[in-house]
């Protein structure tokens, strides 16, 4: 009812009654839609899991305004060449004969520069903050149920290098009025008594937050169908029909279904289907590993674990540890060396953890969709006048879901952004 009385209340405007298709229901399709919705648009989420998986779901539920240095730095460069082949570091790239891999590290290589991390910075410290005002508000609006805990995050490191690099950061943070405070060991522990840390101390960011996101996929998915949105689900998309400029329907299970409009959220998939119409859009997934254990210190508040790049959650009265990157062709092996290294690393941090490698079945997986700049992409794509896209959030696309999906509504409505997006604009890979 409320859906229906939004589209006769904005019968004039230009947007009224087209239709949209989003191929892909995590949480930047959801968010997407979710904000299509507001701006008056008849919506159907299509995807081919039945929405009990995916990058979504599996994550640290993380919310980050501290993360606004892009993948794609110096830094990064540095760690990678170090870690390169190990097979238990943070990241790991397996020598397998993959072109589009190869292509995509040398895009890589030639984007870690600090030009880059300068230029980048701007546009992700805005959209992180943008993001996290509209998780507040989703949250103050009643309408979902997510978990939301504004307890901050501390980010903890044992070696002096990574202290450095962490001051440093924090320094930064502040210029750009995102709060961070340098912690010493005892600072950390009255943070949190009940926890005994093996770390040389900690950068803190009060502002961050973290949620449930089991909950906030489920709890989304409800209200969207309550607000009219279609969901078609268990079928791949295994084609998109075009004539010249435009896109005629999607592929459904052999079936053509046709929408005004398409945009496509696939995550790591997201290439793939692209390169089936001519374009290409340099993309990688990245697998990631997370799993849960008991939270027998008592730990209440979210850490990374900055010399392993390991993510501890609390959740559910227990912890998510999630972690690693590792570059390789997309399958569904668990490499169980790397679940190894993510447990080895919470042992070394919380001397009373004394953590076990899980069973492998149940360690969960994904891919996140990695772009060789480190930021997202999203907007129109210039090959076509009816197709947008929306991915490449890496790690981020919880922490950046809901910007993303106000943003991409206000591209797709014509109207004017919050905020500048032309860094995110796919433009930068695919010609026009």
């Amino acid at each position: 009812m409320i859906a229906l009385l939004k589209k006769v209340f904005r019968l004039f405007d230009g947007n009224q009654m087209k239709s949209i298709g989003i191929i892909g229901g995590g949480i930047i399709g959801l968010c997407t839609a979710w904000y299509l919705t507001e701006e008056g648009f008849e919506v159907t989420v299509l995807d081919k899991s039945h929405f009990n998986n995916g990058c979504s779901y599996g994550n640290a539920g993380m919310i980050v305004p501290s993360h606004f240095v892009p993948l794609a730095s110096p830094a990064a460069l540095a760690n990678g060449i170090k870690w390169l082949f190990s097979p238990k570091s943070p990241l790991y790239i397996k020598p397998v004969p993959d072109l589009n891999l190869a292509l995509w590290l040398w895009k890589f290589y030639r984007f870690s520069t600090a030009a880059n991390v300068a230029s980048a910075i701007p546009f992700l410290s805005k959209i992180s903050l943008l993001s996290k005002n509209l998780y507040l508000e989703l949250e103050h609006s009643k309408v979902l149920d997510f978990s939301l805990e504004k307890k901050g995050i501390l980010m903890l490191y044992q070696t002096t290098e990574t202290e450095k690099e962490e001051i440093a950061l924090a320094a930064q943070a502040n210029k750009l009025g995102i709060e961070a405070q340098v912690l010493s060991k005892n600072d950390i522990e009255t943070l949190n008594p009940t926890v005994e840390y093996n770390v040389r101390g900690a950068v803190y960011f009060p502002g961050d937050a973290h949620l449930n996101p089991g909950h906030l996929m489920k709890s989304m998915k409800l209200a969207l169908e309550k607000k009219g949105v279609d969901f078609i689900t268990g079928h791949e998309v295994r084609n998109i029909g075009t004539k010249k400029k435009r896109v005629t329907g999607i592929d459904v299970a052999g079936k053509e279904v046709g929408f005004d409009l398409v945009v496509l959220t696939a995550g790591s998939w997201t290439g793939k289907l692209l390169k089936k119409i001519g374009v290409n859009l340099p993309l990688i997934g990245g697998k990631g590993y997370s799993f849960h254990i008991n939270n027998n210190v008592g730990a209440s508040i979210p850490c990374l674990l900055q010399d392993h790049r390991v993510s501890l959650t609390p959740m559910c009265g227990s912890l998510r540890l999630g972690g690693t990157m590792e570059l390789t062709n997309m399958n569904k092996k668990v490499n169980i060396q790397r679940v190894q290294a993510i447990a080895e690393a919470v042992n070394h941090y919380f001397p009373g953890m004394n953590e076990s490698p899980p069973e492998p079945d149940t360690v969960w997986m994904g891919y996140r969709p990695c772009s060789p700049d480190g930021l997202p992409v999203f907007g129109r794509v210039g090959k076509f006048d009816n197709l947008f896209v929306a991915t490449g959030h890496g790690m981020m696309g919880i922490s950046l879901g809901p910007a993303t999906g106000k943003l991409m509504s206000q591209i797709i409505a014509g109207r004017q952004t919050e905020m500048d997006v032309s860094a995110f604009d796919p433009a930068r890979f695919v010609p026009v």
